[in-house]
């Protein structure tokens, strides 16, 4: 019912000839909301680094009959790997995105990551393919340069375009210093803009880089979609509260989010929520 409002289509499959982006589509929240966009008839492109993931994902596709029904032609479904803590993955991505398609009607920005407990400065687990800070790199930067890509195809949509932006109520945690460009120079940044929360040298970071992390790159989301003002295209963010994922790791945390946290598996439309 939502997405016959949202296209003013009253047919079963609301979302026919549409065309939706989600990144971080391999599992969690993506995967679910994959599976919900193409069920409506929508085509979507399903960004991962994990292949294997995807491949598994499609084959679920398949195997559902609804979405099967739905979606007869191959085209409705296209995997698309990208490695978000490398920028020139995330452009060519969007390069390819931009050759196939003219015009995008929702871009789902979900990818993201946070740091697990047992991590300490200057981890290399922490750091990019860019050398800088990796989940800043991942949650926000990616996101930014896919979503700056792809904002002509959004504002050509036939409805309103829209950019959905994952983002937590945990940015509460953080009042902005430190996503702000800095003055001085760095080692790591001659010119002196870059934001602390993006240094990789734990003797530039923030005493508590790794606990501020992810409040740090969901306010740098937040920011980013109040700048969205384009002609034809919405931006909003959306908080999914606590949601049973992997995105804080394996072991003690995944097990207490499988326990006490909302699943994402099996919910049907009211993921869209």
């Amino acid at each position: 019912e939502l997405a016959r409002k949202r296209f003013n289509n009253n047919d079963d499959l609301p979302m026919k000839g549409k065309v939706a982006v989600v990144t971080g589509a391999a599992g969690g929240i993506g995967s679910e909301l994959v599976k919900v966009i193409h069920s409506l008839g929508g085509t979507v492109i399903a960004m991962d680094r994990d292949e294997q993931g995807l491949i598994t994902l499609e084959q679920s596709l398949l195997c559902d009959n609804n979405a099967a029904a739905a979606n007869d032609d191959d085209d409705t479904f296209i995997k698309l790997v990208t490695h978000h803590e490398d920028l020139n993955s995330v452009s060519a991505s969007a390069n390819d995105i931009k050759a196939r398609f003219s015009t995008i009607d929702l871009l789902i920005n979900n990818a993201g990551l946070g740091y697990v407990q047992d991590l300490t400065p200057g981890d290399t687990r922490m750091i990019s393919r860019h050398g800088k800070d990796l989940a800043f790199t991942v949650n926000y930067l990616s996101h930014f340069l896919l979503t700056e890509k792809l904002l002509p195809c959004l504002e050509d949509a036939e409805t309103k375009g829209r950019i959905v932006h994952v983002t937590s109520t945990f940015h509460w945690q953080v009042d902005g210093r430190e996503i702000a460009p800095r003055l001085e120079s760095s080692s790591s940044s001659p010119g002196g803009e870059d934001p602390l929360v993006h240094r990789s040298n734990p003797k530039e970071q923030s005493s508590k880089h790794i606990a501020r992390s992810y409040a740090n790159t969901k306010l740098a989301q937040i920011w980013h979609s109040r700048s969205i003002r384009v002609r034809n295209c919405a931006s909003v963010c959306a908080c999914p509260t606590w949601a049973a994922t992997g995105i804080a790791g394996e072991g003690a945390a995944r097990d207490f989010l499988q326990k006490y946290a909302f699943a994402v598996e099996h919910c049907g439309p009211g993921l869209t929520s």
